[in-house]
């Protein structure tokens, strides 16, 4: 059944994408619906005797209600904490595409909506020729971008939606994150870039030291998705 789905990407690495990803799947639920998530591609694993994990992939295996394993939730693991196309190369592999597609095609086949995240910030590089904006071109995928909300990321943040929209993808809306217990200036950051970027805020999360789940995701009850 495919439904709906959504790509999620950052204003940089550490910004929250995972925990509002999984946010976002606990609002879905309870809105009734058969949820799927995806991490494609991740790097700074650890080694196990199933493979290499990727702790952000689980959360989101955890988080979900149609039935996959990890592999499908995160068709390509990488155990150094870097770049992916330096971890893959690290790894004496090359990232490819396939891999990713067949993944999506099997999360699709059992959920209402489906979200991808991301690895880092916008633009990343999977190998010489390939980069995340492509996936997100091949999969035809709406970008929710997570704001970071600390010092810097107003840079951040015009730079990022201006490189998704130039890249020819849609960007649906971003999302106010504050992740900086001392940023004393998340309102004003919010209202500036509402002013500065084109596509709409969809929610703002405030500081939560633990990124508490169940208080996100009372901040974002309302979000909307359209055709959901």
């Amino acid at each position: 059944m495919a439904g709906p789905a959504y790509f999620l990407t950052g204003t940089d690495t550490g910004v929250g994408k995972t925990s509002i990803c999984v946010a976002i799947l606990e609002v879905l639920k309870l809105r009734g619906f058969q949820v799927a998530a995806m991490k494609p591609v991740a790097s700074g694993g650890t080694k196990t005797a199933a493979g290499i994990l990727n702790l952000d992939a689980q959360r989101i295996l955890e988080h979900i209600n149609t039935s996959h394993d990890y592999r499908t939730i995160n068709p390509v693991s990488l155990y150094m904490p870097t770049a992916p196309i330096i971890a893959a190369k690290y790894a004496h592999m090359r990232i490819e595409a396939g891999p990713v597609l067949e993944s999506y095609k099997r999360l699709s086949e059992s959920a209402d909506v489906i979200l991808v995240e991301g690895v880092g910030g916008w633009h990343v590089q999977l190998n010489e020729s390939l980069w995340m904006a492509d996936l997100v071109k091949l999969l035809n995928l709406p970008v929710i971008m997570v704001v970071g909300l600390r010092l810097g990321c107003i840079n951040h943040a015009i730079l990022t939606a201006e490189a998704i929209v130039h890249a020819g993808c849609y960007l649906h809306g971003w999302i106010g994150n504050h992740i900086d217990a001392g940023y004393q200036d998340a309102g004003e950051t919010m209202g500036l870039l509402a002013r500065s970027i084109s596509a709409p805020m969809l929610a703002a999360v405030p500081y939560f030291p633990q990124a508490d789940i169940k208080q996100m995701v009372s901040c974002l009850k309302d979000i909307y998705l359209p055709e959901i």
